[in-house]
């Protein structure tokens, strides 16, 4: 899920990310994110760090609340934002993508997000050493 006022903002994640097998829906405000994540689980959250009714952290805490929470991604149009990484990391959050969108940096952190979700899911094996 793409989170953002900005109509640019979503359309340049659609045009990278619809190449792939990514099913990218939009919200333009915390509510109407909170809203799917009310649906059911959403896997990935790519989203601006303030919102017009909120932040990253809103979505992030309501994501904590699921029985399987989101990896988030949260965007900043400062390209080494070095206070927002430490806060995202310290918070459990995934990653800090710089604005403009590079295709690849993109692409990068939606499969890393797309990892983590798959490790959330599988069981835990039990060891052969045991």
């Amino acid at each position: 899920m793409a989170v953002s006022e900005s109509g640019q903002y979503h359309a340049v994640l659609h045009g990278i990310l619809d190449h792939f097998e990514y099913d990218l829906n939009s919200a333009y405000s915390v509510v109407q994110a909170l809203d799917f994540l009310h649906l059911g689980s959403v896997a990935i959250i790519i989203c601006d760090r303030e919102l017009p009714d909120g932040t990253w952290k809103d979505l992030f805490k309501e994501s904590a609340l699921q029985s399987r929470h989101s990896y988030l991604i949260v965007t900043s149009n400062l390209a080494h934002d070095t206070d927002l990484w430490g806060e995202v990391l310290n918070m459990g959050g995934g990653e800090v993508l710089a604005m403009p969108f590079e295709p690849a940096e993109v692409i990068g952190s939606v499969k890393t997000g797309g990892h983590h979700w798959k490790r959330t899911v599988q069981p835990t094996l039990p060891s052969c050493d045991s």
